[in-house]
């Protein structure tokens, strides 16, 4: 039995920890030592827990963006503060769905670092940029001018009004507000700005 103390007692010891000579004391002092351990387990694991969630929040959130290199909005409260408050600029609105490959396809051209990518990027800068997918997704019929397609893009103006008149000229005319390449997309923010922001240069 001594032996087996002594072998008790330089166990703690190594986990530097006092350990009372009494039978009772030593079992009361375990007995914290064990809650405050069992404590410490618990904040440890909660912590861990957070930072993986961060993580994986942050991972969506870069996996989400069309273009990094581009302010975008992604809240539907953000974007109905916008249409609220008179802004500087127009609202350039992408509407599409985390399953949608066509809004994948688009996704991708946007982030292909190409020549065409980069004039979107220097354009972006003259438009409050916002894109709604999923429960984001504002309803109403004026988001919906032509049916409830996606990807769309409707351009507002400062006082928030959505723009029917700016639309994709170059693609079906069935689906006016579709946009499957960057050459469509570039054109119809220059028609904006021109009708909704004459006096940018761009």
């Amino acid at each position: 039995k001594k032996s087996r103390d002594v072998c008790t007692n330089s166990i703690f010891a190594c986990l530097g920890l006092f350990v009372p000579s009494t039978q009772q004391s030593f079992v009361l002092h375990f007995s914290r030592t064990a809650t405050i351990m069992k404590g410490a387990l618990s904040v440890f694991t909660l912590l861990a827990l957070q930072g993986c969630l961060f993580l994986r929040g942050a991972q969506a959130s870069d996996a989400d963006m069309f273009n990094k290199n581009i302010d975008w909005k992604s809240s539907l409260v953000e974007f109905n503060e916008l249409r609220a408050a008179e802004s500087d600029k127009p609202t350039m609105l992408i509407v599409s769905k985390e399953w949608c490959s066509a809004c994948k396809q688009l996704k991708s051209a946007f982030n292909k670092g190409n020549s065409e990518a980069r004039e979107i990027e220097e354009l972006a800068k003259h438009f409050n940029m916002v894109n709604l997918r999923d429960s984001e997704e504002p309803h109403g019929s004026e988001y919906t001018p032509d049916g409830g397609y996606i990807p769309r893009i409707l351009f507002l103006s400062k006082d928030g009004k959505i723009q029917n008149s700016i639309h994709n000229v170059m693609g079906n005319p069935k689906y006016k507000y579709y946009y499957s390449e960057l050459t469509q997309v570039k054109s119809a923010m220059r028609r904006a700005l021109r009708a909704l922001a004459p006096n940018t240069e761009f």
